[in-house]
């Protein structure tokens, strides 16, 4: 799963590459771990409004705290668990990254912490879904590329066609297109892979656990 992901950009360079404009400016250089604050995308009338929220949901019936991982959002289930059935259906967001982080348990690069990034150091940008104080990543089984280098789920990695009509209004309650357009993101996306350390105890402790 995605527990950890880079955010080192302005806002700037974003509108460039999103080719839109993003309410308030922002400049962040951050590594990004559940519990840390990162901007979220969410449509406004002026374009793109940049949100600053936790990383991970915090269900309203989760009193005083889920006792459980709120980062990450299964596709598979999406619809079926109280912690996501709300927000997917009516606060979608885009999460931009430069990067995102997986222990790999398999393959070339088993027992390692490795780094996947954009081939042409552009942003990277997650379907998400948000509540009043925090924000998921939707996650998949993993793209191609991924699978390739031994990690078993990615997060969903949206492409810029999509970019309005999963911020817009019209999927709200339509579960059907809501899934249709997350699964039509391609497969077939190629990234950097940096092997950053190896794995420690409480790394391998955490695979067990999501």
């Amino acid at each position: 799963m995605c527990s950890q992901f880079d955010i080192k950009l302005k806002s700037s360079d974003l509108e460039s590459f999103l080719k839109a404009t993003i309410t308030p400016a922002f400049e962040l250089q951050t590594q990004v771990f559940p519990g840390y604050k990162s901007i979220v995308l969410i449509k406004s009338n002026l374009g793109l409004e940049a949100k600053e929220l936790v990383y991970g949901l915090s269900p309203k019936w989760a009193k005083p705290k889920a006792k459980f991982a709120t980062y990450n959002a299964r596709i598979e289930t999406i619809f079926e668990k109280p912690t996501w059935k709300e927000a997917i259906r009516s606060k979608r967001c885009l999460i931009p990254l430069t990067a995102f982080y997986e222990s790999i348990y398999d393959k070339e690069y088993a027992g390692q912490l490795v780094k996947f990034s954009e081939t042409r150091d552009t942003p990277l940008i997650a379907a998400g879904i948000y509540d009043e104080t925090g924000f998921a990543i939707i996650t998949r089984e993993p793209l191609e590329f991924v699978g390739k280098a031994g990690h078993d789920r990615s997060p969903i990695l949206m492409h810029h066609e999509f970019f309005d009509s999963w911020l817009g209004t019209h999927l709200s309650g339509n579960d059907e297109e809501i899934l249709k357009t997350l699964h039509a993101q391609a497969d077939d996306i190629e990234l950097k892979v940096q092997s950053i350390r190896e794995l420690k105890g409480h790394d391998k402790h955490q695979l067990k656990l999501f």
